[in-house]
């Protein structure tokens, strides 16, 4: 009963229409055939290039100076960072090197090319998350051991790769369905994908019902990744480090490319700062942007929050019950929203409260605020599980046998996944703070979002006030992972890190 209003969440848009939709399934057509191709193209690309960019970082920062370091996780800054701020990001950096060489203006503002290179760096950290924690579930003591008989080289090969391919599969995976799903970067560069067809459809016809028939190829492709996802999720376990380290000694060759991907790692956090500051043409303009846009910051910051709020609350008890549920099955159902796109699961909960005793909502915040939640509750979940996936449950036990009742046990093992909860929370807050798709199908008459208020000016012009708007939301989301960065301190207490 606990994962019920979880499942309720998540599933209910498409429930509610699934007779109708039954009805409309139909094969896709040559054209519909050709726009699912672009989207598969377009996924495998950017997974393929961001795991191996973030795995050859990721092993960099596992085996360098940054290895016991508290700040090893620096290149999650920009994770929450908007789609459209990289990818205004690579049209001003195309503007301005465009002065030093004019012809490069043709590889800018459309296609397949600027839609690549956008989603390799917004992804680009969540394969490197997810690889270097991989890296520290391998046992460091038997590394060390094979490396006093071995090349670095041939242990990374031999050794560690075969022992993290099931996440570098599941990081693939991912990325893969996030970039299928998404609507906002071959929106911006006119790139035609399957969504962005759902999406016309849907302003064509007025049907959830018709769209939701048409992702089902979509839901089917997205199958197979999505139980590569979960399989890797169940083996997580807890970190294993350790006091000794022995310094690799990898060939020139694949040391220079570790160095030049964490290289491009850097330049992902920093590129938008840079870019947007110089774009802005003086701090004139970046005030005024600021007076231009405080009030949608607001509204977005209400809307993220009470999204936020609402996954985590739901999660929780979801969570609970799959951290020790081992049927394959359960685990489908549960993250398999994922491979709904957010603009599809808008139309649907549009559907459910039009014409119904809950037709108040949607002329209140709350209606993109559910919106939002119920299309991120999966990726909650996943952080969640995680969590107690490497929590060390030995230390849980002896420290219950000390407790004196039900209410001292609840406390200690919500403090123990207050980490997870805490992510969780800003994870959905970022990722809601900078969400496009739904916001434009579920906000209410007369306000607007940050995101949708980017995304109109872009088309009107105003580029030095979208890069002010731009600078402003990448420097409050730094502003607020301030939280997780004054927890790392908090916890290790010192510039090294002994221990997860």
């Amino acid at each position: 009963m606990s994962i019920l209003p979880y499942i309720i969440m998540v599933w209910l848009p498409l429930f509610f229409s699934w007779r109708e939709t039954v009805e409309q399934i139909r094969l896709p057509d040559a054209r519909q055939i050709g726009l699912l191709l672009n989207s598969v193209k377009l996924g495998g690309l950017a997974a393929l290039l961001t795991c191996v960019l973030g795995g050859l970082a990721a092993n960099y920062i596992h085996k360098g100076w940054l290895s016991d370091r508290w700040y090893r996780y620096f290149f999650v800054l920009l994770m929450p960072v908007p789609y459209y701020i990289y990818a205004l990001s690579w049209m001003y950096l195309i503007r301005v090197l465009s002065f030093i060489r004019p012809g490069i203006l043709k590889y800018s503002a459309q296609g397949f090319g600027a839609c690549l290179f956008v989603e390799t760096m917004t992804y680009l950290p969540i394969t490197t998350l997810l690889i270097l924690s991989a890296l520290e579930m391998c046992n460091r003591q038997s590394e060390e051991m094979a490396m006093v008989y071995q090349k670095s080289s041939k242990v990374l090969w031999k050794n560690i790769l075969p022992e993290i391919l099931p996440y570098i599969v599941a990081a693939f995976a991912a990325v893969f369905i996030l970039s299928v799903t998404d609507f906002s970067v071959p929106s911006m560069f006119q790139y035609n994908t399957y969504v962005l067809d759902l999406y016309s459809t849907y302003g064509r016809t007025g049907s959830s019902a018709n769209a939701y028939a048409m992702s089902f190829p979509l839901l089917i492709l997205l199958l197979l990744p999505l139980a590569f996802v979960q399989q890797a999720i169940r083996k997580l376990n807890k970190p294993q480090r350790s006091e000794s380290f022995v310094k690799c000694k990898y060939p020139v060759w694949l040391q220079g490319i570790m160095n030049v991907s964490f290289g491009l790692l850097v330049c992902q956090v920093l590129l938008p700062v840079i870019t947007f500051t110089i774009t802005s043409e003086g701090m004139q303009n970046i005030w005024k942007s600021f007076d231009m846009i405080y009030e949608q910051a607001g509204v977005t910051l209400i809307i993220a929050s009470l999204a936020a709020l609402i996954a985590v609350v739901c999660v929780i008890p979801a969570a609970v019950f799959l951290a020790n549920c081992e049927n394959g099955l359960i685990w489908m159902i549960m993250l398999g929203s994922m491979a709904i796109p957010g603009s599809l699961q808008a139309m649907g909960l549009l559907n459910v409260v039009n014409g119904s005793w809950t037709h108040w909502l949607s002329t209140s915040l709350l209606m993109p605020a559910l919106g939002c939640a119920i299309h991120y509750m999966p990726i909650a979940l996943i952080i969640l599980v995680s969590t107690m996936k490497r929590i060390d449950r030995k230390s849980i036990e002896l420290a219950v046998l000390y407790e004196q009742n039900r209410y001292e046990k609840t406390l200690l093992e919500l403090g123990m996944l207050l980490p997870g909860i805490l992510s969780s929370f800003l994870l959905v807050f970022f990722l809601s703070f900078g969400e496009e798709g739904i916001m434009l199908v579920l906000m209410p008459p007369g306000a607007e979002t940050v995101s949708v208020k980017i995304y109109n000016y872009l088309h009107y012009g105003a580029s030095e006030y979208v890069s002010g708007f731009c600078l402003w939301v990448t420097l409050f989301l730094f502003l607020l992972e301030v939280i997780p960065v004054c927890f790392i301190r908090k916890r290790y207490g010192g510039h090294h890190a002994k221990s997860d």
